[in-house]
């Protein structure tokens, strides 16, 4: 999932980063067949077009080191981006957070700009 600078027009099939602009955030469903690419040359192409923020999420939780690995872009590099004291991944760039739903395979998202700016549950993304 990419997350766009502005909306897109029509039903494009494919989007050119010189017309959209490098998205603000990147999430990925990890799986056996695509978890290396998603932490090798998917990252550093990630890196390398610009993009802030970038998530692996392991639904099952048998793939990956932790059931969300991510990264923050700093000075054109990924550095590791851990949850915070409290369990949840805060976007700085969506304003949102995320966090995995005990062991379902489901990844919990926290809106911070609800109604007059007051913090609540969001939306569940299963698989």
């Amino acid at each position: 999932m990419l997350v766009l600078r502005r909306p897109l027009r029509g039903n494009p099939s494919s989007v050119r980063l010189a017309t959209v602009g490098a998205p603000l955030f990147a999430a990925e469903m990890a799986s056996a067949s695509t978890k290396d690419n998603d932490q090798g040359d998917k990252r550093q192409a990630y890196a390398a077009i610009g993009i802030p923020e970038y998530l692996i999420f392991d639904p099952d939780g048998g793939l990956l080191s932790e059931p969300i690995v991510a990264w923050r872009l700093q000075s054109g590099a990924y550095v590791p981006w851990l949850a915070g004291a409290d369990g949840w991944w805060h976007s700085t760039v969506l304003d949102v957070s995320f966090q995995p739903l005990g062991a379902l395979p489901v990844l919990s998202v926290r809106t911070h700009r609800l109604h007059k700016n007051q913090s609540g549950p969001g939306i569940s993304v299963g698989r």
